[in-house]
């Protein structure tokens, strides 16, 4: 009974540190938290058998509930899945809990099956990490819940009797601690002569104190559909000879005028962002809670209409698209597309994406995980990004009265290469379909070289546009 007495333990100091579900992919190994999770039907758990996707889709889940989710694993190369998603957790500030079921202690380094050495993995990708045996003990008192954990336990051969567990806790909403005030940032303001604001990723609670605060500065402003104010401003174009400082508030911009800045040392960059990262080689950042942001005195820029955008086929999308509707966009070129393409008329939209790492894999199943109740949910995703993450719909027979548009831009490979890099190999260049992909999983599929004049649904569907 050592191995359920040290799943229930360890399950139970997560609970009580704010985990809210469980993502669990079964092997031979984690079976006893299987056992322990099982026996307890008010924990909310989910089941998937691919474990970077079911890291995403965790992922997803963590930043849809703003609060800890835990992905559990059986032990050997399903703990190496998990590295995606970690990276992407700990560069957007999620606190993925990782738990890894292993072999005992005394077999690593000798090749045994199914055994490798799991306690450092994740390397600096997480913010701590456990390595625990039978007599061993969990405690999670100190962890923030502001990036990634590993728990690794070693469990013996399961024990295949009959078992009994009490209930475990119920989950527990534990506050997330920000640091409070945004320092250095008022000094900027006061030595900044021609200020560019950069927006970019934005909780939905910090988006009404930003837009207050970047209204009462009267500068230029350039903000991203990621921020959830692009509809509130006039955007500008940013041309880096204009401007003597720049400010960035929220995530790490999409734009390459951003990575154009190392070129221009004369700028000065100063960023405001719940994230503990600079964005660049050189530049000065606060770590605060973006909330704290308060208006400089009356406003001095009116919010207005932003300019209308270039014409797209985005353009035509988002006009259709409900109001309200919850947008994930994909990496590569559906996000700047969005940026460039989609309509700046009000209509609410919740815009999502992944940018920490701006990698392409793992879209789909996070997108599953941040899908929301009462609204339409559309993915925009690109094919590449699309065939990475094949073994998402996985999760859908679990999601209840959720119904979604997965959108994918079908341009043949990588295009986004195309401009920079004129080498055929660098496209990945395909003719395939996503067809038999929305066969495979039950869903309704349909092919566009236009957008329709109605856009509305009941079932999930897969459009692709080519």
């Amino acid at each position: 009974m050592k191995n359920l007495k040290l799943a229930y333990n360890t399950l139970e100091e997560v609970i009580l540190s704010g985990v809210q579900e469980f993502v669990v992919c079964p092997g031979a190994r984690n079976v006893p938290w299987v056992q322990v999770l099982v026996n307890d039907p008010s924990i909310k758990v989910w089941w998937g058998y691919e474990e970077r996707s079911s890291a995403f889709f965790a992922l997803g889940r963590s930043r849809a509930l703003q609060a800890p989710v835990a992905v559990l694993t059986t032990s050997g190369t399903a703990v190496g899945e998990l590295l995606p998603a970690c990276m992407e957790a700990f560069y957007t500030s999620v606190p993925l809990v990782l738990m890894t079921a292993d072999r005992p202690r005394r077999y690593r380094h000798t090749g045994a099956p199914q055994t490798c050495v799991q306690p450092g993995i994740f390397g600096s990708y997480v913010e701590t990490s456990f390595d625990l045996e039978a007599l061993d003990t969990l405690s999670l008192k100190n962890w923030q819940a502001r990036a990634p954990i590993h728990i690794n336990v070693s469990f013996e051969d399961p024990e295949k009797r009959g078992f009994h567990t009490p209930a475990l806790p119920k989950p527990m909403l534990k506050t997330r601690i920000w640091p409070k005030k945004p320092e250095g940032l008022y000094s900027f303001l006061d030595r900044a002569d021609k200020l560019l604001v950069v927006i970019s990723t934005l909780r939905k609670t910090a988006q009404a104190p930003v837009a207050r605060f970047v209204e009462s500065l009267g500068s230029d402003v350039y903000i991203e559909a990621v921020s959830g104010l692009r509809e509130q401003f006039s955007s500008v174009e940013p041309d880096l000879n204009h401007y003597t400082h720049v400010l960035r508030i929220g995530g790490i911009p999409t734009h390459r005028f951003w990575r154009d800045l190392e070129s221009h040392p004369q700028i000065e960059v100063f960023s405001v962002t719940e994230d503990p990262f600079s964005g660049l080689p050189e530049g000065k950042f606060s770590h605060c809670n973006l909330e704290t942001l308060e208006p400089l005195g009356l406003p001095k820029a009116k919010v207005q209409s932003a300019k209308t955008p270039k014409k797209g086929l985005l353009t035509e999308l988002s006009e259709k698209i409900a109001p309200k509707s919850h947008i994930y966009l994909g990496n590569s070129l559906p996000i700047r597309h969005w940026d460039l393409f989609a309509t700046n008329l009000s209509k609410g939209f919740h815009i999502t994406a992944s940018r920490g790492l701006n990698g392409i894999d793992g879209q789909l199943s996070t997108f599953f995980g941040l899908m929301e109740p009462g609204v339409e949910n559309w993915a925009i995703l690109g094919d590449l990004t699309t065939l990475y993450d094949l073994s998402a719909p996985w999760f859908l027979r679990q999601i209840k009265d959720m119904k979604f548009t997965l959108v994918i831009l079908n341009n043949g490979g990588g295009r986004i290469f195309e401009p920079m890099f004129p080498i055929p190999e660098m496209i990945n260049a395909h003719d395939l379909s996503f067809e038999p992909f929305a066969k495979l999983w039950g869903l309704n599929y349909e092919k566009w070289d236009r957008i329709p004049g109605s856009l509305s649904f009941k079932e999930s569907r897969v459009i692709e546009i080519v």
